[in-house]
């Protein structure tokens, strides 16, 4: 299948992490030399900036800087190479940022690109250190001129006509993944994020927990459908083994303390019509909160009264948003990063850094581990998982950056 003289090429990518030069899809010639890579480079001094770059026969070009970009949202870009002149034009969610340009290394000779299925790779080949974590997905080559512009803005309307996103394939290389979990994201967003905390805890603490994920709420099943939803969730979301703690039990946002009998939802004060259990709800004025039975296997709405202080189960929370902390208190110079997103994993949280660093809670040692990339520990915390490690709290830091104090204990406040 030879390669058109004048193509485009568009993607998509969901944006996790990303430090110093990623490489993100790159294209061969023939004779297996490098024809452009892809690039992405993050500004040092501010990590909503980023900067495109195409490395085309050697030779780097800076195209555009993306400002204000925001991790876990789409970016969505286009361009036009045409091999005969060398012009490129360039988009970016909507907005033209190179118009025609010429570049002469873009030029090539018949034959020296055949088939792009082959030539294509993800990752960058070469000694540059990359550290990028995002996904790729909906990238599609078009024979056809279409409208960058609107391409851009409404990606799942165009397939490509010459190779399209389910046609494609990669070879690998680096630290840049291809997937598709989070594809349904770009034509479907999201508008509600679910984080499930699957450890044990009172009703009051649960409301705290989801507190201190930027103030989400637990998550409630009061309209129809709701309780299938939050079934479906918890068992694609989470694993048998992670559950198996639970019990297969969740709290929900509902009581009845301001009036027997009068289920109300905590957050708005409204009146809820539940679907209880058969027999249910059966405590009078000693049980006045409400949990969900996990039953992936049945359409049953299994939902019981509870004495609150006296029960523990695991508990969903509900944000528009994906949480966000900063770190405070580090040296400036170290390598834990300063901004993390709250992401979860079978159940567990963990705070993913905008850079290289990822916190985690090791249950055996009952322990925060901050570990940057590459594998090194560089921070602890003493505390239980239910915490969140967030407040003010005298971690232990080791192995740090040469330019930091080697202090054996260092107060770091995490808030939102």
């Amino acid at each position: 299948m030879n390669i058109p003289e004048r193509f485009t090429i568009c993607s998509s990518h969901l944006l996790e992490k990303s430090d110093n030069l990623a490489g993100l899809y790159g294209m061969k010639l023939n004779d297996g030399t490098q024809y452009f890579d892809f690039q992405l480079y993050e500004n040092p001094l501010n990590n909503t900036e980023f900067t495109i770059w195409f490395v085309v026969r050697k030779i780097w070009f800076q195209f555009a800087t993306l400002t204000h970009i925001t991790r876990f949202s789409w970016i969505n870009i286009c361009f036009r190479i045409d091999t005969k002149s060398g012009s490129i034009n360039f988009v970016v969610n909507g907005l033209e940022a190179r118009k025609e340009e010429t570049i002469k290394q873009f030029i090539v000779e018949s034959g020296e690109l055949t088939d792009f299925s082959k030539s294509l790779t993800i990752g960058k080949d070469g000694e540059y250190n990359q550290i990028f974590r995002g996904y790729l997905t909906n990238f599609n080559i078009y024979a056809q001129d279409i409208n960058l512009i609107d391409a851009t803005l409404r990606p799942c309307n165009y397939k490509g006509d010459y190779i399209s996103w389910s046609q494609m394939q990669f070879t690998i290389r680096g630290t840049v993944p291809t997937t598709e979990k989070y594809s349904s994201w770009l034509c479907n967003p999201p508008t509600q994020r679910f984080v499930p905390v699957l450890a044990n805890v009172m009703f009051d603490e649960s409301l705290k927990i989801c507190q201190r994920l930027e103030n989400s709420q637990l998550l409630g099943v009061e309209s129809d459908g709701e309780p299938k939803i939050y079934s479906q969730f918890i068992m694609q979301e989470t694993s048998e083994e992670a559950r198996k703690d639970c019990g297969g039990e969740y709290w929900l946002p509902y009581q009845d303390e301001q009036q027997e009998t009068v289920w109300q939802n905590i957050y708005d004060d409204q009146v809820v019509d539940l679907s209880w259990a058969s027999g249910q709800p059966n405590g009078n004025e000693a049980q006045n909160c409400v949990s969900f039975a996990l039953t992936p296997n049945t359409t049953k709405n299994l939902i019981y009264d509870y004495d609150c202080p006296l029960y523990e189960k695991c508990l969903v929370c509900l944000n528009s948003k994906i949480p966000a902390f900063r770190v405070r208190g580090i040296c400036s110079d170290s390598l834990l990063d300063k901004n993390y997103l709250a992401v979860h994993h079978n159940g567990n949280i963990i705070f993913s850094g905008s850079k290289g660093t990822d916190i985690k809670y090791d249950a055996t040692n009952y322990r925060w581990i901050a570990t940057v990339q590459g594998g090194d520990t560089v921070a602890y915390i003493k505390a239980s998982y239910q915490s969140l490690m967030a407040g003010m709290n005298e971690w232990k830091i080791y192995n740090d950056s040469r330019k930091c104090e080697n202090e054996e204990k260092t107060t770091i406040n995490i808030k939102t």
